[in-house]
């Protein structure tokens, strides 16, 4: 999914009320400190219990890399996976103060974001 140029914004917009998903909440967590070759290299040598958090690292490190990501979730979480933290009672006026910034700025948002890896448009 094309979503913005590289330096963009993204806001993602799963809560993760539950936190980072129940299911691979450990798996995430172990895995989020790594970039992408030394998550590879420990799927190589099966090092890696849980592949779908470690998909989800490589997709966080791929967002994280290419534009500035905020999440609606708890503080916790978004320092984890190194996300700009945005309480969802403040949306609207984040969004009002980014406009009077950059009144040409593109902002990115995502619902169900990890179904929806974004990509640079060239």
């Amino acid at each position: 999914m094309a979503c913005t140029k590289k330096g963009g914004e993204i806001i993602l917009l799963s809560t993760c009320n539950e936190g980072i998903g129940r299911t691979h909440e450990q798996g995430i967590e172990s895995l989020a400190g790594f970039d992408d070759d030394m998550i590879k290299l420990m799927l190589k040598r099966n090092r890696v219990k849980d592949r779908f958090a470690a998909a989800s690292c490589m997709y966080y490190n791929h967002t994280r890399k290419n534009f500035r990501t905020s999440l609606i979730t708890d503080l916790l979480t978004c320092n984890l996976l190194g996300f700009f933290y945005l309480n969802e009672k403040n949306l609207a006026g984040y969004l009002e103060r980014r406009l009077k910034m950059n009144q040409n700025i593109k902002i990115g948002i995502i619902n169900n974001s990890t179904e929806v890896l974004p990509v640079l448009i060239s």
